[in-house]
């Protein structure tokens, strides 16, 4: 039985002196004599075509170890498979000898019941068979729903981000978040399960594990956060600024979806219930590529997920869980025309990667390498309490301390600043003159000079570097040059020191007396986060409804026209 075939992109090139063809392809079904067959046709009979390239046809649920593809000879290529076998028409085939190169060798990976086949310049043949050499490069691209007539990726996702944008009104995309954190709830055992498969894959001495690790309590805060999303009002159509020209003419300014949302995250499983959240409550559709590590929690949130939006009849496909694989996220950082703007979710290498390859917008949220300066007028019980919870909290997340920076004559307090990190065994790496204040006042197993890439360190782990200044000058100098521009802390009572320090204090948050902990989404009151945007560009800082908007203007009037 087949059950679909889908065809997820494709790409006409037109003979020699032919205008450039962007002409779409029609997939259709037969099943002669039990096997699938595949049946390619160019949109316009007449078209020379010298080479289609389709990047990835895919074969669901197909219970027979034969497929048949077929050419109906206006295509001048077929699909091999190396899992199972194809037969060709008598008329033509395909042999290696005509394959130029190995970029253009045809992959098929899976075979009876999943195939996906890339096929490049390979010319027609006589009779025969062959078999393909399969490619150290695979090309995935975004999966759609099971249709005979498919219009390439962008058909499926745009008709996802219309029913989630234009279709759905509000309060059936707040019912969807709510009835999804309830399924959370409802099958938190389930998820639990999936979880631990996942943390038993993972090194036991990864710093990841932390952010991989689910527990009945985390669950419950991920549900919750999700229905906090699901009460907050709604930014799309929201009217942002307002004004009427002299001629009459109205304009305002309006919150709408960016359309299209990816993400590429990592070992972080409650991403992906606070992307389909914040998604959904701004009419977006959304497409994940999680990490390997999470896939299996992954993929269980994310079936209770697509359960939610079957409730209130909304396509599935408005929130795509994409393989946990590299090819995966090369496909989403090249969906040209398909996804409106990505956003990575992870450590520094992760967030540089998709810098460095993405052909579509990028949001960057950062590493977090977070600094807090304990200044000459800083409260020492404050301090105390402030640096131990920043760095303690949760080590392996992007808002904990990496660097604490402390005033020169306030070295006579730095053991005492830092004992309670002590009793949670945190490794100290100090300067020459930090080390000499802590040295036989701090744990001695605990205590270790500091080196200069010690600076600069996303730690992730129980580990601070301290670095000696010899004023606010100093402190913002050494901020300047190794901070990610995450989150950045002074401890002082000197309300001049402070306002000099919010105000050249280049980060997306900057405090006062505060832990920097508290860089979170939900903390601030947005319900839940997609994550801490470090750039400039849109959006900075923790990044909630208002952030996964953009605008357009609506004007309107009376028939006014422009004069030359």
């Amino acid at each position: 039985v087949v059950t679909g075939l889908r065809l997820l992109d494709a790409q006409l090139h037109p003979a020699h002196g032919e205008p450039p063809s962007q002409v779409l392809l029609k997939v259709l079904v037969r099943r002669p004599h039990g096997a699938a067959q595949l049946l390619v046709r160019d949109g316009h009979p007449r078209r020379r075509v010298h080479l289609i390239e389709l990047i990835e046809v895919e074969a669901l649920g197909v219970h027979d170890d034969a497929v048949h593809i077929k050419d109906d000879g206006l295509i001048r290529k077929t699909i091999l498979s190396h899992a199972a076998p194809f037969h060709f028409p008598a008329r033509g085939g395909l042999s290696q000898n005509f394959i130029k190169r190995q970029r253009d060798t045809v992959l098929v990976v899976g075979g009876r019941h999943h195939i996906r086949c890339r096929l490049g310049l390979v010319n027609r043949v006589a009779h025969g068979n062959a078999h393909a050499r399969p490619l150290d490069h695979g090309h995935v691209v975004l999966p759609v729903t099971e249709r005979d007539d498919l219009r390439g990726v962008d058909a499926e996702l745009g008709q996802g981000t219309r029913e989630c944008a234009a279709l759905v009104d509000a309060g059936r995309l707040s019912r969807t978040v709510v009835k999804a954190a309830a399924l959370l709830r409802e099958n938190a055992g389930k998820v639990l399960a999936a979880n631990a498969l996942d943390l038993e894959a993972m090194d036991a001495d990864s710093p990841m594990r932390d952010r991989l690790r689910l527990t009945a309590e985390r669950i419950a805060s991920i549900a919750a956060d999700m229905e906090s999303v699901a009460g907050l009002p709604s930014p799309q159509g929201e009217t942002i600024a307002e004004w009427t020209r002299p001629n009459g003419m109205t304009l305002r300014k309006v919150r709408v979806p960016f359309g299209v949302v990816g993400m590429i995250c990592e070992a972080r499983p409650n991403v992906t219930a606070d992307i389909f959240s914040l998604s959904m409550k701004t009419g977006n559709a959304c497409v994940l590529k999680g990490g390997s590590d999470a896939r299996r929690s992954n993929e269980a949130i994310a079936a209770l997920l697509r359960e939610a939006l079957r409730s209130e009849s909304i396509d599935p496909a408005a929130f795509t869980l994409l393989p946990a694989s590299h090819e995966a996220a090369g496909a989403l950082l090249n969906a040209v025309g398909y996804v409106d703007v990505v956003i990575p979710r992870g450590g520094a290498g992760l967030i540089r990667f998709v810098r460095e390859n993405a052909r579509i917008p990028v949001i960057e949220t950062g590493a977090g390498i977070v600094h807090t300066y304990f200044d000459l007028d800083g409260d020492l019980t404050k301090g105390r309490a402030v640096v131990c919870n920043a760095k303690t909290r949760r080590v392996s997340v992007c808002n904990a301390l990496d660097c604490l920076i402390v005033h020169r004559e306030r070295l006579r307090d730095l053991a005492e600043l830092c004992d309670p990190m002590a009793a949670e065994r945190v490794t100290v790496y100090a300067d020459a003159e930090a080390y000499a204040a802590l040295e036989g006042r701090y744990p001695a197993c605990l205590l270790r000079p500091a080196a200069e890439e010690h600076f600069g360190t996303e730690f992730l782990d129980y580990k601070l570097a301290v670095r000696t200044v010899g004023s606010l000058d100093e402190a913002l100098a050494h901020i300047a040059r190794y901070s990610s521009r995450h989150s950045e802390a002074i401890v002082t009572e000197n309300a001049g020191t402070a306002r000099e320090f919010t105000r050249r204090g280049d980060a997306a948050c900057v405090y006062v007396n505060v832990s920097t902990a508290f860089t979170d989404g939900g903390q601030f009151g947005f319900g839940a986060e997609v994550g801490i945007s470090t750039q400039k560009l849109h959006a900075r800082g923790p990044m909630g409804l208002p952030e996964l908007t953009t605008y357009k203007y609506v004007i309107s009037g009376n028939g006014q026209t422009r004069e030359p």
